[in-house]
């Protein structure tokens, strides 16, 4: 699902180098760590952006409310 929005993949080294680790059963870590350092400079440019700042927020807002009382009504208060 979602593939379609997709649009192209990144074509750099970096990523590459992340392709090659997955093809390769490279230990989870080590991709990890490649995939990381591949997304830096996008992940660094996301965090001016508005909407990514605001959905990020929310991610890490609902597990903590899932857990307190009144977890519906958090919701609601967020047009969820």
């Amino acid at each position: 699902m979602g593939h379609i929005r997709l649009g192209t993949l990144q074509r750099s080294k970096k990523w590459r180098d992340v392709i090659s680790l997955l093809d390769s059963d490279a230990n989870i870590e080590i991709i990890a760590e490649a995939a990381a350092r591949a997304s830096e400079t996008d992940l660094r440019r996301a965090s001016d952006d508005p909407f990514f700042q605001s959905v990020t927020q929310l991610l890490v807002r609902l597990p903590l409310l899932a857990r307190s009382p009144g977890f519906e009504a958090e919701m609601a208060k967020l047009g969820l």
